[in-house]
């Protein structure tokens, strides 16, 4: 009985740690219609000069098992503003860790729309190569870059939510 016991508490302590290590803010989606299979990180939330800035990743693609890993990665910003406010159509957005450019890339403004009676929601997005998003995601220090004015930061939070979504997306 004491052997029964002691091997459902291991079973239970390792189950545990392993959901422990499993990142909620990764999902995995599957629609049946399309036949597509889509892995996102969403909605991370980002250190900025305010309040309301989030990071999303994404992939997608056809069937339900990746087959290989993709080439590049939706990256989306996504932030809160004051009405009348408005990022350029095109941005250069340049990664920097610990006084290293890590890489650059274009973002485009996607999307302008009302948040509250006060404030608009602006969509930023492109498709980063997988080097650079592998770069981001295994840096030891914090990332920072710049969209217009607006300065972001990828945290050690942000950047253990990156390393889950690359770890997911490798098949």
């Amino acid at each position: 009985m004491k052997r029964i016991t002691l091997t459902i508490f291991l079973f239970l302590a390792v189950a545990v740690a392993a959901a422990a290590q499993t990142n909620p803010n990764v999902t995995t989606s599957y629609d049946a219609g399309q036949d597509e299979t889509t892995i996102e990180a969403a909605q991370i939330p980002v250190k900025s000069d305010r309040t309301n800035r989030f990071l999303g990743v994404a992939i997608a693609f056809k069937g339900k098992k990746l087959a290989a890993k993709p080439g590049v990665v939706m990256f989306i910003i996504s932030s809160v503003n004051a009405k009348g406010h408005k990022y350029p159509l095109a941005n250069e957005l340049i990664f920097v860790a610990d006084g290293k450019q890590l890489g650059k890339i274009s973002i485009l403004n996607l999307d302008q729309r009302e948040f509250s009676p006060t404030e608009i929601l602006e969509t930023l997005g492109t498709n980063m190569p997988m080097d650079l998003f592998k770069k981001i995601s295994t840096s030891k220090a914090p990332v920072t870059f710049s969209i217009a004015e607006t300065p972001f930061t990828l945290d050690a939070s942000v950047l253990a939510i990156l390393v889950d979504f690359e770890k997911a997306i490798t098949p």
